[in-house]
């Protein structure tokens, strides 16, 4: 995930308990310095733009999601 412009609050969390591993975590991301966020796998994400311009994402995945049918 890059914010290319714009501002986004982006917050990870992992549904796996591990020691010193509690809680989400908040990243604030700005295009006017931009960085890449790899989130690893089985880590849930979400973003939300915040701040008076609309913000544009890079959001690349290097799988196909594939909700499990049951």
């Amino acid at each position: 995930i890059c914010v290319l412009s714009g501002a986004v609050r982006l917050v990870l969390w992992s549904p796996r308990e591990a020691p010193g591993r509690q809680g989400p975590v908040e990243l604030h991301l700005d295009g006017q310095a931009p960085r890449l966020v790899v989130v690893p796998p089985f880590v849930w994400h979400g973003f939300k733009a915040v701040g008076p311009e609309p913000a544009v994402i890079l959001h690349l995945n290097d799988k196909t999601y594939d909700w499990p049918s049951t």
